[in-house]
């Protein structure tokens, strides 16, 4: 009896600690200034989940939720099984716009795919579209999919809106594009970023009036979209305060339902820094007056196949493998100041083509000082690896990617003829990714060690179904490696486990 009070007083006084630690911490929570708190509640990523976790908090944040400058909704938050769920994510974004008052709204963001209804999707977007217009919206985010073909409009306010700084728009649909009627009239003179993905616009005149009317305009993204600025499949970008380009487009199968997709990419950009390509081999490209570009990444395919490999490039008739050369050496040419350099698997393939053909060789890549490569341990890629690293002196980090297994044996050919006297003389770190240990890898980490003269660091990184003692014996192998440089360490590390130093004999 008496145990059972003691536990019941004992229990009572913890019910009152924890009443005052909430309390306190609620007091906590309290004091802090608005801005802060909305940071705080930002970081949730989703609205939803700030109503539903911080609404019971105490009055003021109450109010705060409804003041909220940015707000973010995904449908995927709710129930996905009964068309009824798609009305309640309606009756939410609905509830939510309503108590808001007439805070202003920095951030709109909307994440709405796989409807049963895809009018509701166009209806109710455009509607939430207007009322955060309304309310001086800077940065709107509209990512939908729809199961069939559509036609959407985009509303006239949105590609007028003077404040809007940033705007994102994906309509993907599961068959092809979506098709886009833009507003006779365009006038965005304050945007700086601006991404659109899986849209079509068949108007060449209002393609070419969209880039024009954003004369701030320092990020374009295009990913799968079908656009062109004249009747030739021609897209010029012509934008003089461009920072930054990303074009991606990589799927065949759209490609060949339409067969409308621009051929050539014609870029105008003095100021461009950074221009990342994810293309096909079939595609040009015309880089003009894009210089100091400071970053590239180039990636290509071929276009039925999805596939860049030595074997599929070397099956190509000989005219069709010229064209793709051709191409890879005009943008190497284009390029040849940059300062990073990111390539592709089949990027190498065709490089290793071009070096049969003595009148198509790139010239010295005399700024580069990172160079990023995702390559096939063949001795094709091998040897346009030695390539690129004999026309880049002043090289100084080399990051590779293993992408195949399972290779044949590429023996020692493929560096012969590929040195020079100072080749190397700069290069301090190499990293490794997707290594599985074999003879191919040491052939090439060979290479590195014996022509680096100052190299500090090499990082190992392991596939992780590579076992520790097949590691710490190819380890042990490439410490047996002749090195030129005196002062180098080899870090190992298998997927994401903290590296291990091992110090260079």
């Amino acid at each position: 009896m008496q145990e059972s009070k003691n536990s019941q007083f004992a229990s009572s006084i913890m019910n009152e600690e924890e009443k005052e630690e909430e309390e306190e911490k609620h007091d906590r929570f309290d004091s802090l200034p608005d801005d802060l708190i909305h940071l705080i509640l930002f970081y949730f990523n989703d609205t939803r989940d700030v109503v539903r976790k911080f609404i019971l908090i105490s009055k003021r944040w109450l109010k705060l939720c409804k003041s909220l400058p940015f707000l973010i909704f995904y449908r995927a938050s709710f129930p996905q099984d009964e068309e009824l769920h798609d009305q309640n994510f309606i009756d939410f974004v609905d509830m939510v716009l309503l108590h808001h008052q007439d805070s202003p709204i920095f951030s709109f963001t909307l994440h709405w795919f796989y409807s049963s209804d895809d009018d509701a999707v166009i209806r109710n977007t455009n509607r939430w579209i207007h009322a955060a217009l309304q309310r001086d919206v800077q940065e709107l985010v509209i990512n939908t999919g729809q199961n069939e073909h559509f036609t959407y409009n985009i509303p006239y306010k949105l590609l007028n809106a003077k404040q809007l700084r940033k705007l994102r728009v994906n309509f993907f649909c599961v068959s092809g594009y979506s098709h886009i009627v833009l507003p006779d009239r365009i006038h965005l003179p304050n945007l700086k970023y601006l991404w659109l993905a899986g849209l079509s616009i068949s108007d060449e005149s209002l393609t070419k009036k969209l880039l024009s009317s954003c004369p701030l305009l320092e990020t374009l993204e295009l990913h799968d979209c079908d656009m062109r600025t004249d009747n030739k499949r021609t897209l010029t970008v012509d934008c003089p305060n461009l920072q930054r380009f990303e074009f991606v487009h990589l799927f065949p199968h759209v490609l060949s339902l339409n067969n409308t997709m621009a051929r050539v990419l014609r870029l105008t950009a003095p100021n461009l820094q950074k221009f990342t390509c994810r293309s096909f081999f079939g595609q040009a490209y015309c880089l003009e007056n894009c210089s100091p570009l400071s970053d590239v990444s180039f990636e290509m395919v071929l276009e039925d196949e999805d596939d860049a490999s030595y074997k599929a490039l070397t099956s190509l008739p000989v005219e069709i493998k010229k064209v793709y050369v051709k191409r890879v050496m005009q943008f190497i040419r284009t390029v040849c100041k940059v300062k990073s350099m990111t390539l592709s698997s089949g990027i190498l393939e065709v490089l290793s083509l071009a070096l049969d053909m003595p009148d198509l060789q790139p010239p010295g890549l005399c700024n580069l000082q990172c160079l990023k490569i995702e390559m096939a341990f063949t001795k094709s890629s091998l040897r346009a690896l030695a390539y690129l690293l004999k026309i880049t002196p002043i090289v100084d980090s080399v990051f590779l990617v293993s992408e195949e297994s399972n290779l044949e044996d590429a023996g020692d050919e493929w560096g012969e003829g590929m040195v020079l006297p100072r080749m190397l003389s700069h290069l301090k770190f190499i990293q490794i990714e997707g290594m599985e240990g074999c003879d191919n890898e040491l052939r090439a980490l060979q290479y590195l060690l014996r022509n680096a003269k100052v190299l500090m660091e090499v990082q190992l990184v392991f596939c992780s179904f590579v076992g520790a003692p097949e590691v710490e014996q190819f380890v042990e192998k490439v410490r047996g490696l002749p090195t030129t440089s005196s002062n180098m360490t080899i870090t190992k590390k298998q997927d994401f486990e903290e590296g291990q130093m091992f110090g260079a004999e």
